[in-house]
């Protein structure tokens, strides 16, 4: 896919970008995925220490996807971010400030069972500032490892468990070490339910529900929402 567009906003300032995606399946199993866009730009305004800027901003990635078998899924994804901007005062060049982002996720999933995923993965993240202003840090790097765990657990023909746990370890240049995980567990209750109004009672958890028609009834009713029962409103 190709796509460009190009306007002018106002009699000195011009903007035109590009962008590009295309994809190939190398085979049953192999799967390559590109990406890219660039913009350019120069807007004039009213300043003291300058009056006009030339910018770029530029994404490029791409994805490798590699089904090795029904349980197994590898992807790589990587990509680089660029953000510059030459300022301008009439036509003496002022400052300029560029700003990069590199970054790379390996991912492999793997089916232990039918509704039971684990995910293994790696990230790695770079910024880099480059400019004429002196800045303290100019390279600041992120590294992480990740694992988490998706199954659902159905117990009856209606009612199901879903369970998720993460955790995942970062390594930051700036703040160092860090572990963060999450656990979740939800169940279905009910099917059927569109837009209901649902109500649990604090202190016996029963879950109570009425319609949300938008009709004026006097007196509404309300259902007792059990485990594995149908409910058409």
């Amino acid at each position: 896919a190709l796509a460009w567009s190009g306007r002018a906003t106002h009699v000195n300032d011009r903007n035109r970008s590009l962008s590009l995606r295309a994809g190939i399946n190398a085979g049953d199993a192999l799967t390559f995925e590109g990406h890219a866009l660039r913009a350019e730009g120069h807007n004039d305004y009213d300043g003291d220490y300058s009056d006009s800027s030339a910018i770029v901003q530029q994404v490029i990635g791409g994805t490798v996807k590699w089904q090795a078998s029904d349980a197994f899924k590898l992807q790589l994804t990587a990509g680089r971010n660029v953000d510059a901007s030459d300022q301008f005062l009439g036509s003496a060049f002022q400052n300029f400030f560029s700003t990069d982002r590199d970054s790379a996720t390996l991912q492999g999933d793997i089916t232990l069972a039918p509704d039971q995923l684990l995910t293994l993965g790696l990230d790695w993240l770079r910024d880099r500032v480059d400019s004429d202003t002196p800045f303290d840090e100019t390279l600041r790097g992120n590294r992480a490892g990740f694992v988490q765990y998706q199954g659902r657990l159905a117990t009856s023909k209606f009612a199901a468990h879903d369970l998720q746990a993460a955790l995942r370890r970062d390594d930051n240049d700036q703040f160092g070490g860090h572990d963060t995980g999450a656990v979740a567990w939800g169940m279905d209750a009910a099917h059927g339910l569109r837009q209901p109004f649902v109500a649990v009672h604090p202190k016996t958890g029963l879950v109570t529900a009425s319609d949300q028609q938008g009709n004026y009834v006097p007196t509404t009713p309300l259902h007792v929402v059990r485990g594995g029962q149908f409910y058409g409103f």
